[in-house]
């Protein structure tokens, strides 16, 4: 599926998907300010807060075969962080499948591999790719597209042999 932002009320929450927060201060809503195509997009305004994790936003599914993409992308302002997690279910969860943090520093770091720096003020775009097939050594793929150009490919990372769906 393709989500969208276009059409929605600028400084509300969209529909879909389902956004935590802790407050209005914390929160998750829609902007016409830099959207990194269309005219708009969702800004994420945090500092701190009681649950580290919000705001945060979820799409529940339940997708147990094929190959799944996901695609986006993030423009982080200084000191930000991001968790990207694909989990089997709601908490308490079976399993994360494909994960990635950037942290506030700006480093992007996967096990076996140098770490990638994420600039600031400008859009990067992301796809995470994993086949749901059974069975062992499975993996899953990150490629991060730079401001520059520059494409850099984390092929074949782990995946828990625990993870077989997305449902969160």
């Amino acid at each position: 599926f393709r989500a969208s932002f276009e059409g929605l009320p600028n400084g509300s929450q969209p529909l879909l998907p389902d956004c935590y927060q802790d407050d209005e201060t914390h929160a998750i809503r829609i902007t016409d300010k830099l959207a990194a195509a269309g005219q708009n997009c969702l800004e994420f305004v945090d500092g701190p807060t009681p649950s580290s994790w919000n705001p945060h936003l979820v799409y529940t599914t339940n997708w147990r075969q094929g190959t799944l993409r996901c695609e986006f992308a993030l423009r982080l302002q200084p000191n930000a962080a991001l968790t990207h997690e694909w989990r089997t279910s709601m908490p308490p969860f079976v399993a994360s499948g494909p994960t990635f943090t950037i942290k506030g520093d700006g480093t992007l770091a996967l096990p076996g591999h140098d770490p990638l720096h994420i600039p600031r003020d400008a859009w990067v775009r992301f796809q995470v790719e994993c086949d749901l097939m059974p069975g062992p050594d499975r993996t899953w793929s990150l490629k991060v597209m730079l401001p520059d150009n520059t494409v850099e490919r984390f092929d074949k990372l782990a995946l828990s042999a625990k993870f077989d769906r997305l449902g969160w």
